[in-house]
């Protein structure tokens, strides 16, 4: 897997939000956001995904963890800190987006038409998985959607 990986034959569609939520604070399998797996932190695969799809304006890694956004940063996602008390077990995704939609409102005035949350920890999702899913959404016209394997 490289560095950045673009799909450059699909244009980016206007307005796609990819929200990665990464929390350092797993009481299971510690920092497993970013333990090596086949070379790469577990995370990077849904970056590359993301990327590969060639959907998303933006692509955003939520997380408390400075090293996971160096990370993200490095696999070419943008960063964006999520204050401590958005980063407890009790805290759900839904709490997670609504912080980064506001966060990125308020900094950029980037109020994303679509958004797509994809946890960090699934390698095998791939850039097509995406993809068939978000047209399976556009058809439907659906206010919402949730894939689960």
């Amino acid at each position: 897997m490289s560095k950045r990986i673009q799909n450059a034959a699909s244009p980016k569609l206007n307005g796609l939000l990819a929200l990665i939520p990464a929390r350092s604070g797993s009481q299971r399998i510690p920092q497993k956001n970013i333990r090596a797996f086949f070379g790469h932190p577990m995370i990077a695969y849904a970056i590359a995904a993301a990327q590969n799809s060639g959907l998303f304006q933006r692509l955003v890694v939520s997380s408390d963890s400075a090293e996971i956004g160096r990370i993200a940063n490095w696999y070419g996602a943008e960063f964006l800190q999520r204050p401590p008390e958005l980063a407890k077990d009790s805290v759900g995704v839904k709490d997670v987006a609504l912080h980064a939609l506001k966060a990125l409102a308020s900094r950029d005035g980037f109020s994303p038409e679509a958004l797509c949350q994809l946890m960090p920890n699934c390698p095998l999702r791939r850039s097509e998985d995406i993809a068939a899913h978000y047209k399976l959404f556009q058809q439907g016209r659906r206010d919402f959607q949730i894939s689960v394997v």
